[in-house]
C-alpha cells in the first residue's frame, strides 16, 4: 500500500527536522526503474542504475533523503506500472525466441550453444517491485490549490514543462515549486533535486533545463536531473551524504 499524503507544509517541517537532501520523483523517474533492461545501452548502465537506486535507498532508510512524490505521480505510476510490467515481459520473452533461434541457425553449420532459460516473470517482477518500494518509501504530497492553479495557468500559457497544453506535468512541477519555497526559509536541508527522463518538455538540450524552468529552479537552490546516477552524484557532492 502506498503511503497516505499528506500536505507541502507538512512534507517541509518532515525535511526540515531530519536536514535531508530532497528528491522529487515524477512518474517517469519511477517507471524507468521497470524499464531500464528496455532502455540500457549495455548492461553496465543496469548493474550502475540499479547501483544509484540502492545507494539511495540507503540514504533514505538513514533519513538523509526524503523522497517526494508530488501529485499526481501516485496515481499515473498505478495506472501504467503494471503495463510496462507487462511490456518487460514481452521483452524479455523475445529476447529469448531470438536467442534460441540463434542457437538453431548456429547448429545448421556445426556451432553448439548452450540451453539457455530466460526468466520472464521474476525479472520483471524484480524490476517492477524496486519502482514500488521506492514509491512507498516517498512522502506523497496532497493535491493543493494554489499550485494546482498556477499549474493550469501555466499549461494554459504553454509555459515549460507544459506541452499542448497537457497540465500533468505542470502539477508536478508547481507542487515541487510550492515544496522548495517552503523549504527557504529556516531550513537545514541540503540538496534540492527533481529527477525526471521526460527530456522534451523539461530539458533544453543534453543537460539543461529548459527557461524558465533554469531560472525558477536556480531561485530556490535547486537542480534538475535526468537519471538516478545524476541524482545521485549530486547528493554526493556532499561530505556526509
Amino acid at each position: 500500500m502506498p503511503p497516505s499524503p499528506i500536505s507541502i507544509h507538512d512534507a517541509a517541517q518532515i525535511i526540515s527536522a531530519n536536514g535531508s537532501h530532497v528528491l522529487v520523483c515524477d512518474t517517469c523517474a519511477l517507471i524507468d526503474i521497470i524499464r531500464l533492461p528496455m532502455r540500457a545501452t549495455n548492461e553496465k548502465d543496469i548493474a550502475r542504475t540499479l547501483a544509484a537506486v540502492y545507494r539511495i535507498e540507503a540514504l533514505v532508510s538513514a533519513q538523509k533523503v526524503t523522497i517526494i512524490c508530488p501529485p499526481p505521480v501516485s496515481d499515473e505510476w498505478h495506472r501504467n506500472a503494471p503495463a510496462t510490467r507487462t511490456e518487460l515481459e514481452g521483452f524479455i520473452s523475445e529476447a529469448g525466441r531470438a536467442y534460441q533461434n540463434i542457437k538453431t541457425a548456429a547448429a545448421a553449420h556445426g556451432e553448439v550453444m548452450p540451453s539457455l532459460s530466460f526468466p520472464v516473470e521474476r525479472t520483471a517482477k524484480y524490476f517492477y517491485d524496486v519502482s514500488e518500494r521506492i514509491l512507498s518509501t516517498s512522502l506523497l504530497l496532497h493535491n493543493e490549490n494554489a499550485p494546482s492553479m498556477r499549474a493550469t495557468s501555466r499549461a494554459l500559457s504553454c509555459i515549460p514543462p507544459a506541452r499542448k497544453g497537457k497540465v500533468a506535468d505542470c502539477v508536478v512541477y508547481e507542487h515541487t515549486m510550492e515544496l522548495f519555497d517552503n523549504l527557504t526559509t529556516g531550513s537545514n536541508c541540503r540538496k534540492r533535486i527533481l529527477l525526471t527522463s521526460n527530456s522534451e518538455d523539461f530539458f533544453d538540450g543534453p543537460k539543461y533545463p529548459k527557461p524558465p524552468i533554469d531560472k525558477e529552479l536556480i531561485s530556490r537552490g535547486a537542480i534538475l536531473c535526468k537519471n538516478w546516477n545524476w541524482a545521485l552524484g549530486e547528493i554526493s557532492k556532499c561530505q556526509d551524504a
